[in-house]
Parts: C-alpha cells; structure tokens; sequence
C-alpha cells in the first residue's frame, strides 16, 4: 500500500508563542552512513523537533491499494495534545473532520454522521475502509519517530534528518524537506505497509 503525504503549507505555533514563518528553501537529500558525527546532530535535530509541539499543515494525500485509490486535501490544526484533521476529498467522495486529543478522537462525515472511539486510527479504518497512520502521523510529519513502539531501523541525510524509518509496520519516507526557521520539516512523505 502507497500513501503519499505531501505537505504544503506548515506553519508552527511554539508553546505559548504564535509564529507563522514562511517557507524559505526546499532540500531534497540522499541516505548518508551515519558517523558518530552524524548522530550528534540527530539527536540535536531531533529534541528542536521535539520542542514543536503547535502547528497548522496544509497538503493532500493519496492512498492506492488493490482495491482503493482515494486522494483528498487536508488541514491538521495541532495545539499541544489537541488536534483536529479534516480530509476533503475531490468529486463527491466526502470530506471527514478528526477532532482529538490524547484520550478521545471525534470524526464527523459530510453526511453529518457523528463517530466516537479512542483510537483515531481504528476509527479512520473502520469508518472509511483505509489504514492513516493518525497517532503516528503526529511525529512523522515533523520528521521524528513516535515514541512507541519502538523504532526498528532508520536513515539519516546528510544534514543529520530522517531519511527513512520503518515503525510499527510501517515503513516511511522522507522524500523532501523544507526550511522554516532554523529547522527543517518533511515536505513530502511516502508511507508503505
């Protein structure tokens, strides 16, 4: 299974602070071998990711399976542990809203069907018929790995970010970055499984 995430619009909100940055450059980097170097500035790269903890994402995403291809827009608004996700999908195919936090996720359907559960990504499966990796996605579209389970194998690029990474039967790819600020995010994601 394929699902392409591609990020256009990534503004970040730190803690208390409102920011909104521009998009400055784009950096498409190779897998490098890791030196000891090299895992210094990931560590360092990571706890700056880490930190970013608020933020708003715009792009689309594409899932092809054997039996499914299925593309939409979305917006993810993040706000500490706080989350809402909505998918608009092109030709009539619907749109869906996640609202959530920690403990609780919400998804509304354009047909204004209300659905309730605590784990996002059972219920984007079980109400749309496609895996999104939604409690996963919180760390990967920031370029880290989620905290559990934890993480089989990874690369890294020449500037010390994740290249590659394979997680929970997931295996993701950081195909493009951007620079805000003095950190750079994924720009475009590929996600196998």
């Amino acid at each position: 299974m394929i699902k392409v995430m591609m990020i256009t619009r990534f503004n970040l909100l730190f803690l208390i602070l409102f920011m909104s940055l521009l998009l400055t450059s784009c950096a498409q980097l190779q897998p490098v071998v890791s030196s000891p170097a090299l895992t210094a500035t990931w560590d360092s790269n990571q706890n700056r990711l880490k930190a970013i903890q608020s933020w708003q994402i715009s792009g689309s995403i594409r899932i092809v399976t054997e039996e499914k291809n299925w593309s939409a827009r979305f917006y993810w608004e993040q706000e500490g542990p706080v989350y809402q996700l909505r998918f608009n999908a092109p030709l009539g195919q619907g749109a869906m809203l996640l609202e959530g936090d920690d403990s609780r996720v919400t998804m509304r359907t354009a047909k204004n069907e209300v659905f309730i559960a605590r784990d996002p990504n059972a219920l984007v499966a079980k109400t749309m018929q496609v895996e999104i990796p939604v409690t996963h996605l919180h760390y990967w579209v920031r370029g880290i790995s989620a905290p559990k389970p934890t993480l089989l194998q990874y690369q890294l690029n020449e500037l010390g970010y994740l290249y590659s990474l394979e997680q929970d039967g997931w295996k993701v790819q950081f195909v493009d970055y951007m620079e805000i600020g003095k950190v750079y995010v994924p720009k475009k994601l590929y996600l196998y499984n």
